[in-house]
């Protein structure tokens, strides 16, 4: 069960279960650190942020009434993190000095004046087993992909799409195309894969997981918000992103719990 701190009450997720690589842009750690890197449209200066900085109001009056662009994801629990470099690839966090938010809280959009941007790209693959996502799709795409493996074009994790095969939150291990039936609603979720016993289990909003069937034993994940080799972007607000190399399926609750605390998602 999570061990919350007992000075303060507060639970941090990393501390509690270690992830493989986290993404987010809350604080998932005791000890509060950096989690993105923005450029401001004004005069393209750079600076870090951690999260009390992004919703206390650091960050817009450092961008003041300008665009806010997202240049490195900061990944958590290491160094692979994620980047793009490209100025008009860059997602936004700040639009015209107001901070992008879904569900009252700190996003990056993916989908600035109803275009899409390529994803960011990490250093290296992230190979994991079990997932969480929270975020949500702003409009549809073939198939949005919120995570992508750059060298196997086909592969990653996704909220639906137009496409067939592509009917709710799933995955594509290259073979298999597993997804809920249930599409979007164009609103923020909490979404869950694990990849155990050779096959795939999914779930939205710790709604009890669905056994979807045969599916690769891991994947891997060197781009965040779609899949970029075939352009394939994710028209999406995106909040966070924990991935794990092992079976979190015994953890899943308390690990749920503390996402749903912050988020309320559900």
């Amino acid at each position: 069960m999570i061990n919350s701190y007992r000075y303060a009450g507060v639970s941090y997720l990393l501390d509690d279960y270690p992830a493989t690589a986290a993404f987010t842009l809350r604080q998932l750690k005791e000890t509060e650190v950096d989690v993105i890197r923005v450029r401001r449209s004004s005069d393209s200066a750079e600076s870090d942020f951690n999260p009390t900085e992004i919703n206390d109001g650091t960050l817009t009056t450092w961008t003041g009434a300008n665009d806010g662009f997202v240049t490195d994801w900061y990944d958590q629990e290491g160094t692979n993190h994620a980047v793009q470099s490209t100025a008009g690839s860059q997602p936004l966090i700040v639009f015209s000095g107001t901070l992008a938010t879904e569900n009252g809280e700190a996003a990056l959009d993916f989908t600035p004046s109803g275009a899409h941007k390529p994803p960011m790209l990490c250093g290296a693959d992230n190979t994991f087993k079990t997932a969480w996502f929270v975020g949500s799709i702003k409009t549809y795409n073939a198939g949005n992909f919120v995570t992508g493996n750059q060298s196997v074009d086909v592969s990653g994790l996704f909220l639906g799409g137009t496409s067939g095969g592509f009917n709710g939150t799933g995955a594509n291990d290259g073979t298999n195309l597993p997804s809920l039936s249930n599409e979007d609603t164009l609103t923020q979720h909490i979404d869950y894969w694990s990849m155990r016993s050779s096959k795939i289990y999914i779930d939205r909003d710790a709604s009890g997981e669905t056994d979807k069937g045969t599916f690769a034993a891991s994947l891997a994940n060197p781009e965040i918000g779609g899949r970029g080799a075939a352009g394939v972007y994710s028209k999406a607000y995106v909040q966070e992103l924990v991935l794990y190399n092992s079976d979190e399926s015994g953890n899943k609750s308390d690990i749920e719990t503390n996402i749903n605390n912050h988020y309320g998602a559900y």
